[in-house]
């Protein structure tokens, strides 16, 4: 009787989210926040990754709830968005860690002094900076999605109204741009240029 209860409660709480009504987002972030936020961190281990899980699949409930489609139950769905979620930040932080255990590796054999090491370092992120700068916005805005925020190309496809495919051209235009305008500097800074762009692109 309980689980028909809380799906016939779901049921009118959905239907009023998608007439935007904010009491009905209040509830539902009310009544499934505490057991999300268990999930989340039971995996990531983490209070401010995990409270920044929950803040994305929440705001995203609500700025598609006049076109979100739910084929399971409420609980499900939060769950398997609280689960996407943190694959993508445990993906992006095994990325991370690949570079920067490449990146220590590379800085203690270097016989260079490490203010000059830091200073390549801030020079290489203006001249990233720079290259991007130089893309059309449109382009710009996706790659930093993409790079930056660890956003799937779906979802970037549909928070700009493009397809996923232009989503990819873009990509593709900008990675190529970056790998041209530092292609005349010195290869043995390529590892440095890659664990840069893991941090801050």
């Amino acid at each position: 009787m309980t689980v028909i209860k809380n799906l016939l409660d779901d049921t009118y709480l959905l239907e009023g989210l998608s007439k935007g009504h904010s009491q009905a987002f209040e509830q539902i972030y009310q009544k499934y926040w505490e057991q999300l936020y268990g999930y989340a961190y039971n995996h990531l281990h983490d209070h401010s990754s995990s409270e920044e899980v929950l803040q994305e699949v929440f705001l995203y409930l609500w700025e598609k709830r006049e076109n979100i489609e739910i084929k399971t139950s409420l609980s499900s769905y939060l769950h398997s968005a609280v689960k996407y979620k943190m694959l993508n930040i445990m993906r992006s932080q095994k990325v991370r860690k690949h570079y920067a255990d490449d990146f220590r590796a590379f800085m203690s054999e270097s016989d260079q002094p490490m203010a000059e090491k830091m200073q390549n370092l801030s020079d290489l992120k203006e001249l990233i900076e720079s290259s991007l700068a130089s893309l059309p916005p449109k382009c710009q805005q996706v790659y930093r999605m993409s790079r930056q925020q660890h956003i799937p190309n779906q979802e970037i496809a549909e928070q700009l109204h493009i397809t996923k495919k232009t989503v990819e051209n873009h990509l593709t235009k900008a990675l190529k741009h970056l790998r041209n305008y530092l292609a005349e500097y010195d290869t043995i800074i390529s590892l440095m240029v890659m664990t840069i762009l893991s941090w801050v692109i």
